[in-house]
C-alpha cells in the first residue's frame, strides 16, 4: 500500500514539474499554446508544442510566460573590481595570473551573462514580446517558416522554392494551424502573394481549395474576379458552389452569364442552387427566361420555392404558382411594358 502510495505521489510531482518547466504563450482571443518557445524571427515566435511547431505573430499575443525565466537563481551583485595594479608590477601580474576557471553550466544563457555583467535578470524584468528567448536546441527545418516580404510590391514573393511550396501546400493542405500562418502571410503581402494563393487553388486537395476560395471573400483580397472565375469550373462540385456564393458576397455582376449558365446545366444541385441565389441578388432582366425555364422544368416543390422568390425579387410581385401569369411578366420587361423592381 505504501509502495503504491509512493508511486502516484511520484507521478503528481513529475506531472507537476512537467507543466511548470513549460513555456505559456496566451493569444488575445483566449487560445493558449504550451510548450518550449524555440526562436523568434521578423515579428514571430515559433513554440514547439505536443502537435508540433507553432508560428504565431507577436500582434496576436496577450502575455507570454517563459518558464526558463521562471526558473533563473536570484539576482547576484557583481564582485567589486580589483585595484589595479602599480605599472612597474603590472607585468610580472600578468605573468602570475592563474588561468581562467572553466564555465559554469549556465554560463551560455542569455540571463546568466546579464546577472554576471550587473544586470536585472529575466524574472526582475518584463520581458518584452520579441526578444530572444533561452533556446535549449535548434530546429533546422521547421513545419511552416517563418513569413518572408516580397522585395517589390506587386511582384512574386521573393523566397526560394522549398518556401514557396511550403506556403502552397498550407493553404492547399488540411492542416489548420499551418494554414492559419499562411494565410495571415497572404493578406500582409497581397498584392505581392498571389502567385500562392493561385498555386494552391490550382494544385490543393478538394477541401484546400475550398477554404482556398473562401479567402476571396475577404476585403483585402482586391480584384477576385478572375479567380471567382477560373473556380466556377473546378471539378469539385464543392468549390463551385463555394465560388459562387462568393461571386455573391462580393457582388460580381458582371459574371451573370457564367452564373446562367451554371444554374441551367450543372449537374449538382448544391450548385444549380447557389447559381439561383446568386441571380436573387445580382440578376438582371437577362436571366428571366432562363429563371421561368429552370421553375418550369424542376418538380420538386421546395426548390420550385427558390425559383419563384427569384422571379418575385427582380419583378417586385408575388404571382404564385400561375405560370402563365409569371410569362406574361417577363415579356412585359422586354417589352418595355414593366421595369424590374431594382
Amino acid at each position: 500500500m505504501r509502495r503504491a502510495r509512493g508511486l502516484a505521489l511520484c507521478a503528481v510531482l513529475l506531472c507537476a514539474v512537467h507543466a511548470w518547466a513549460e513555456d505559456s504563450v496566451v493569444l488575445k482571443n483566449g487560445k493558449e499554446y504550451r510548450g518550449r518557445i524555440e526562436r523568434e524571427e521578423r515579428g514571430w515566435l515559433g513554440i514547439q508544442t505536443s502537435d508540433g511547431l507553432v508560428w504565431i505573430k507577436h500582434d496576436e499575443i496577450e502575455t507570454l510566460v517563459r518558464a526558463s525565466a521562471e526558473k533563473q537563481e536570484p539576482r547576484r551583485e557583481p564582485a567589486p573590481a580589483p585595484a589595479p595594479a602599480p605599472a612597474e608590477s603590472q607585468s610580472q601580474s600578468q605573468r602570475e595570473k592563474p588561468e581562467k576557471p572553466a564555465p559554469s553550466p549556465d554560463a551560455g544563457s542569455g540571463d546568466a551573462q546579464r546577472r554576471d555583467a550587473g544586470e536585472r535578470p529575466a524574472e526582475e524584468r518584463p520581458i518584452p514580446i520579441g526578444e530572444p528567448g533561452v533556446r535549449t536546441k535548434t530546429v533546422e527545418e521547421p513545419q511552416l517558416p517563418p513569413p518572408v516580404a516580397p522585395a517589390k510590391p506587386g511582384g512574386s514573393p521573393e523566397t526560394d522554392a522549398r518556401v514557396f511550396d511550403v506556403y502552397v501546400g498550407a493553404l492547399g493542405g488540411t492542416d489548420a494551424k499551418k494554414r492559419e500562418v499562411a494565410e495571415a502571410w497572404l493578406f500582409e503581402n497581397w498584392p505581392s502573394s498571389k502567385d500562392v494563393l493561385v498555386a494552391a487553388l490550382e494544385t490543393g486537395g478538394e477541401r484546400g481549395r475550398v477554404e482556398c476560395v473562401r479567402l476571396l471573400d475577404d476585403e483585402r483580397i482586391t480584384d477576385p474576379r478572375a479567380l471567382v472565375l477560373s473556380k466556377l469550373a473546378d471539378q469539385s462540385a464543392a468549390v463551385r458552389a463555394t465560388a459562387l456564393r462568393v461571386a455573391r458576397h462580393r457582388k460580381l455582376k458582371d459574371l451573370e452569364e457564367r452564373v446562367i449558365d451554371l444554374m441551367r446545366k450543372d449537374p449538382e444541385w448544391i450548385v444549380r442552387q447557389e447559381a439561383v441565389r446568386a441571380l436573387e441578388d445580382l440578376g438582371s432582366s437577362q436571366c428571366l427566361t432562363h429563371v421561368l425555364a429552370g421553375w418550369s422544368r424542376e418538380q420538386d416543390p421546395d426548390r420550385r420555392r427558390k425559383y419563384v422568390r427569384v422571379l418575385r425579387t427582380l419583378l417586385g410581385t408575388d404571382l404564385g404558382d400561375d405560370e402563365d401569369a409569371w410569362r406574361q411578366a417577363v415579356d412585359e420587361v422586354f417589352l418595355g411594358r414593366r421595369n424590374l423592381a431594382r
